[in-house]
C-alpha cells in the first residue's frame, strides 16, 4: 500500500504537468505535426520544467538559500511559487506550437 502511494505521489507532482498539459494539446490536435517539431517541442519541454528547475533548486541550496532541501520556510515559498508560474507560463506561450486550428473563430 504504501508503494502505491509513492507511485501516486510521484505522478501527481506539480512538475509534471506541463508535461501532461502538452500531451494533451498535440495529442489532440486534428492534424499530424512533423516529427523533428515533435521531438523538439519534448526536448524543450524536459528542459524547461525538469532540468532548469532542479538546477535552479541546487543553486539556491548550495548558495545558502535555502537550509533545509526538504523544508522551505514560508517567507521564501513564495518566491519559488512565483518562479513556478512563470516557468508555466514560459511553457504555455512559448514551448507548446501555437496552431491556428486551436485558436480559430469560425463556427
Amino acid at each position: 500500500m504504501r508503494f502505491l502511494s509513492y507511485i501516486i505521489a510521484f505522478f501527481t507532482h506539480p512538475i509534471w504537468f506541463p508535461i501532461y498539459g502538452a500531451m494533451v494539446v498535440l495529442f489532440n490536435i486534428p492534424f499530424p505535426l512533423p516529427v523533428e517539431q515533435m521531438k523538439f517541442t519534448w526536448l524543450l519541454l524536459l528542459i524547461v520544467t525538469i532540468a532548469i528547475p532542479t538546477l535552479i533548486y541546487l543553486i539556491l541550496f548550495v548558495v545558502g538559500w535555502l537550509q533545509n532541501p526538504f523544508i522551505i520556510p514560508l517567507e521564501k515559498q513564495k518566491w519559488l511559487l512565483y518562479g513556478y508560474i512563470a516557468m508555466l507560463l514560459g511553457v504555455a506561450f512559448g514551448i507548446t506550437p501555437s496552431t491556428p486550428i486551436l485558436f480559430s473563430t469560425s463556427t
